[in-house]
């Protein structure tokens, strides 16, 4: 066994776990234990394989009132002074949570713990309640998405996050989705959370990987540009063909959205296949804009190190504004770990996917009026919009 592994100093655990491994019985099992701590660490980086399939092993996650002994009885002198008391009022987030409590200790027991244990890591945290909050909820764990918040990097705004959780759902089943008219695609995952409305604006943001089994993945997030809610996931290792293909067909079903690919890199061969294929809107920079730079006009989103930062930030406040409605946990995963300084070594498909999604959306105008509005008065607009001139097709 190997004791709390996530805090293992980076610099030398190849090392370790080389020595570990050449010490240990081929037919042997070794059983990684810790607390979270961030997920630039190998411990994170070997849960989320195990969980999502990518390695063998077995993922087991224990949350604090999994614990029978996690519990205050109201003379015990750990209780806070307004809770030494038989009968104790739940907020909301204590009554949600109380319904995944094991039944062998009362309710109220546990909830006077866990308000003690908040206490004391929000003063452990020079009373920042936000600090301390993610500190409790990393030491004592109550799901497996947000007790991986680096507190060392916290990108997005840990309650917002929070918060996404507590409403994040289920996909459509997958007979909902074929009868709404979206086809599987061979090698990605297609996830549903709301059906193409008619008269409805669409955009959706493509990230590009090779397709090979071990690697990143190929990722479409399409936004209702009304709403701001991310209404539909492509998702998988298939070939760039395959993906964009997948894609066209997905946005085609989505009223024929804007395209926004991802064309550094591997996004060319993928922006190529869409055109080949013939899809109409696909995202094309402003003519204008380019043409003052000396550039040639290029299709798809074309990041630089000039406007990566930026599509982060605008990201950033829609999601701490709640522009944006995110009903994917998975989503909601790879921000609460994302660091856009990082270029390597971070699970960030979905989030780039967003981010581009969301970015082309802000530099299309009328995306935020219905479909055959002549009046943008007309429309209830509920994002924001650059004003920036648009070159389709």
């Amino acid at each position: 066994m190997l004791p709390e592994k996530a805090h293992f100093a980076p610099e030398y655990e190849p090392d370790l776990m080389r020595a570990v491994s050449d010490s240990m019985p081929k037919s042997a099992w070794r059983i990684d234990e810790s607390t979270p701590k961030g997920s630039k660490n190998g411990f994170y980086t070997d849960a989320v394989d195990i969980r999502e399939g990518r390695r063998g092993g077995i993922y087991l996650f224990r949350r604090w009132f999994d614990n029978p002994e996690n519990f205050l009885l109201p003379n015990d002198p750990n209780a806070l002074p307004a809770d030494r008391k038989a009968v104790l009022e739940l907020a909301e987030e204590e009554e949600a949570l109380s319904k995944n409590f094991p039944s062998d200790v009362p309710v109220r027991d546990r909830v006077r713990w866990r308000r003690w244990k908040m206490a004391e890591a929000v003063a452990n945290s020079r009373n920042d309640t936000v600090l301390g909050r993610a500190s409790f909820l990393q030491e004592h764990a109550e799901n497996d998405i947000d007790c991986w918040f680096d507190l060392t990097n916290p990108s997005f705004d840990f309650m917002v996050l929070r918060q996404m959780i507590d409403q994040a759902r289920s996909p459509l089943p997958q007979q909902t989705v074929a009868n709404g008219g979206l086809a599987a695609v061979p090698g990605m995952t297609l996830r549903v959370w709301e059906l193409p409305v008619l008269g409805g604006r669409y955009v959706g943001g493509m990230d590009v990987a090779k397709g090979v089994t071990t690697g990143d993945a190929s990722c479409l997030e399409v936004l209702n540009a009304r709403t701001g809610m991310f209404v539909a996931e492509l998702y998988g290792r298939a070939n760039i063909d395959t993906a964009t293909l997948g894609t066209c067909r997905v946005m085609e079903a989505y009223n024929k959205g804007l395209l926004a690919i991802e064309s550094t890199g591997l996004g060319v061969g993928a922006v190529l296949a869409a055109r080949r294929y013939g899809y109409a809107d696909l995202y094309r920079r402003d003519w204008k804009e380019v043409a003052k730079a000396g550039r040639e006009v290029k299709w798809g989103w074309e990041t630089t190190r000039h406007n990566k930062m930026q599509t982060f930030l605008d990201f950033q406040e829609a999601v701490g504004k709640g522009l944006v409605q995110i009903p994917n946990l998975e989503l909601v995963r790879e921000l609460q770990s994302y660091n856009p300084d990082d270029d390597k070594d971070q699970q960030d498909d979905r989030v780039m996917a967003a981010m581009i999604a969301y970015q082309a959306r802000l530099v299309r105008p009328g995306l935020a009026q219905p479909q055959g509005s002549s009046e943008r008065r007309e429309a209830k607009v509920l994002l924001p919009e650059r004003k920036y001139s648009y070159v389709g097709r």
